[in-house]
């Protein structure tokens, strides 16, 4: 019996192994500590604690289940510890007078100033939307109090002193247990709140690209999750291309406008596909010849990890009205100027009296479409928005994990390791990196389209007709207008990449008899370096409007707006704690190690992701040539990309292995 016939039973066992454990999780309904409530402004001190002075607080608490309290330590060392002293917080709730108080205390001894102390109570059933008074006490006096601030920063409570309310909060954060049984609550609840808009913002992330696709041959030739991926990239690089050249037109996008431009791109690929006809040429995909009997079981794999990690990035922001603080105020400041002009901005007028706009809008202009066609306001498009592209995240890890080892499994571990074991890039959301976020969602599919483009033969004059090159023009140019940053890493990549196709190019060569006319060997790759440039000539010609204002505003402004190119003392430090949360570690190993396993195999894709890596922290560093640091390509701003080629290695790693020791015939007994 051969392996293809062996292999359906085992999946089969699998997946219901997958299935029993399901039904078990549910029916054991696990549960982790999750952050409720938090007040985190400090600048007054508690006088210490005893049994003359108390402090307190009164909070709401937003979830079932409240079951720890975490204050912040003042320890006075002119005061001498009790000893054998304790210091407790009473848990009192104020809305239900037959509830009784619950008491967690801990001893008052080894308690380091600003360390955080941390209370533990039995879980509170009822305990959402139930109101609370905190009161934390000494059974004798004490050298400790807790921080707290005069300012209200906590608009659903107050602080306590001395069993009266006083002016301020106290700085305490709350947690409770988010059991299994309540997140399928809540996510059942959220895509039932959100049904239409979930299904516009697939709208906008695949109707333009998978239109796209059906106009540039060769389209069929692809591995499908790769096709997916590209589509996605080719819609958000649509929208800023639209919004660019309907405002250079003078024409303003409207919802209406936008469901149109939309349903005419529909059309025209359904006209599309049913006039094309089949295209000659052997069956290829995407450079490799196609499988004679493609396995479902990587799509099935790949498709349980999506919906994993779109059940996630919906719980992730269950609880957000608006998008997290620091860059998303920014991003929904431009997507609301973009919703209301229906064109790209000329300033930031009148939200900020600055005049000028140059920041990169391809995150924005998509947002915005979703806000068209949803309906929704600029604040709820940009958190929905930016958690889609989180979502295909995954699919572009494993688009980049596909380009170097052309092996499905590795993909889906790749797509694995990004989704749920890395914890980039879900931690966006923590502070809105989601314009970043866009444009690594977009090179993967990017590097796919620039090497087909470089390495196949075609004539220069294919043009138009060659659907790579069409491609990757469209995405480069959609990178120019989505992230600048990113668009540097692009270049970085392109430095290996293109060494490695001139180097096959020369091998091939190498390998070709000598011509009739001259006698001597021809190099084949004088093509691809012109269809590299010309790529780059029609990306800068379809974002041209842009290019030239930009240059235009910034050049003379330069000084006025960004001071200098330095970075300032510290902010390019190596954020080598990013290095050490969860997973981290281990996934880093691992890369390496697919790093040097890609060299052993002399696998050139796995070669040039590990240089572009090197050359992205060289560039980060330029102080190791002799060079100043500069606060366009920080450290901070390579590390939080890591999870891209991390993943894709990993991937790469794992589904080589895999498939070598599947090759391996083990001896037959008796």
């Amino acid at each position: 019996m051969n392996a293809a016939r062996r292999r359906p039973p085992f999946v089969a066992l699998l997946v219901l192994a997958l299935l029993v454990g399901g039904v078990a999780a549910v029916a054991i309904n696990p549960a982790h500590l999750a952050c409720d409530a938090t007040q985190e402004r400090l600048d007054v001190a508690g006088a210490p604690l005893g049994p003359g002075h108390t402090l307190g607080q009164t909070v709401i608490a937003g979830h079932a289940r409240l079951r720890r309290i975490e204050l912040l330590a003042v320890v006075y060392e002119s005061l001498a510890a009790a000893p054998g002293a304790h210091v407790c917080l009473d848990l009192e709730r104020l809305d239900a007078a037959s509830a009784a108080p619950v008491t967690a205390c801990r001893p008052v001894a080894g308690v380091a100033h600003n360390e955080t102390l941390t209370f533990d109570f039995p879980p509170q059933t009822d305990s959402r939307g139930a109101v609370y008074r905190l009161t934390l006490r000494g059974d004798r006096d004490l050298n400790l109090s807790v921080w707290l601030t005069d300012y209200d920063a906590y608009a659903a409570g107050e602080a306590w002193e001395d069993g009266a309310p006083r002016r301020g909060d106290l700085y305490f954060r709350t947690y409770y247990d988010y059991a299994l049984s309540e997140a399928l609550r809540d996510l059942i609840s959220a895509l039932g709140r959100r049904a239409w808009p979930m299904g516009a913002t697939l709208i906008v992330l695949l109707a333009p690209g998978a239109a796209l696709r059906t106009l540039l041959p060769g389209s069929r030739r692809r591995e499908p999750v790769v096709a997916v991926a590209i589509a996605a990239a080719l819609s958000i690089a649509f929208w800023p291309l639209l919004l660019l050249w309907a405002t250079t037109l003078g024409v303003r996008i409207r919802p209406l406008g936008a469901w149109a431009v939309v349903m005419v791109l529909l059309g025209v690929a359904t006209v599309r596909l049913l006039l094309r006809h089949p295209e000659p040429g052997p069956k290829v995909v995407d450079g490799a010849r196609a499988p004679r009997r493609r396995s479902p079981w990587p799509f099935v794999a790949l498709a349980l990890i999506m919906l994993l990690v779109g059940a996630t990035r919906v719980l992730q922001v269950r609880d957000l009205v608006l998008p997290a603080w620091v860059d998303s105020v920014h991003h929904t400041m431009i997507t609301r100027l973009i919703v209301d002009g229906g064109r790209v901005p000329a300033s930031y007028r009148p939200y900020m009296p600055a005049d000028g706009f140059h920041y990169h809008f391809g995150f924005h202009a998509g947002a915005a479409a979703l806000a068209w066609l949803s309906g929704l306001p600029a604040e709820r498009a940009v958190l929905l928005f930016g958690q889609a592209l989180n979502v295909l995240a995954p699919l572009a890890a494993y688009t980049l994990a596909w380009w170097i080892g052309r092996n499905r499994w590795g993909g889906v571990v790749a797509a694995l390791v990004v989704g749920s074991l890395c914890y980039m890039p879900a931690y966006y959301v923590t502070w809105g990196r989601y314009t970043q976020l866009a444009g690594l969602v977009l090179l993967p599919p990017l590097f796919v389209l620039t090497t087909q483009m470089l390495e196949r033969p075609r004539a220069l004059g294919a043009g138009l007709r060659d659907g790579a090159l069409v491609g990757a023009a469209l995405l480069l140019a959609g990178l120019i207008l989505t992230h600048y940053r990113v668009l540097v890493f692009y270049a970085l990549w392109a430095i290996p990449q293109g060494a490695l196709v001139l180097w096959r190019a020369g091998r091939g060569a190498s390998r070709q008899p000598a011509t009739a006319a001259d006698g001597r060997l021809r190099w084949r790759w004088g093509p691809g370096v012109r269809r590299g440039a010309l790529c780059a000539g029609a990306a800068l010609l379809l974002a041209l409007p842009w290019v030239v204002g930009f240059v235009a505003r910034v050049t003379p402004e330069f000084a006025t707006t960004y001071v200098r190119w330095e970075a300032g003392d510290g902010a390019n430090a190596f954020p080598s704690a990013l290095l050490t949360v969860g997973w981290t570690p281990p996934l880093l190993y691992l890369a390496g190690a697919g790093a040097l396993w890609g060299g052993i195999r002399r696998r050139g894709e796995a070669m040039v992701t590990a240089i572009w890596v090197g050359l992205c922290l060289l560039v980060a560093n330029p102080r190791l040539l002799g060079g100043k640091d500069t606060w366009f390509l920080t450290n901070s701003s390579v590390i939080i990309a890591f999870w891209l080629p991390v993943g894709a290695l990993c991937g790469w790693l794992v589904g080589d292995a895999a498939r070598l020791l599947a090759r391996v015939r083990l001896p037959r007994l008796g």
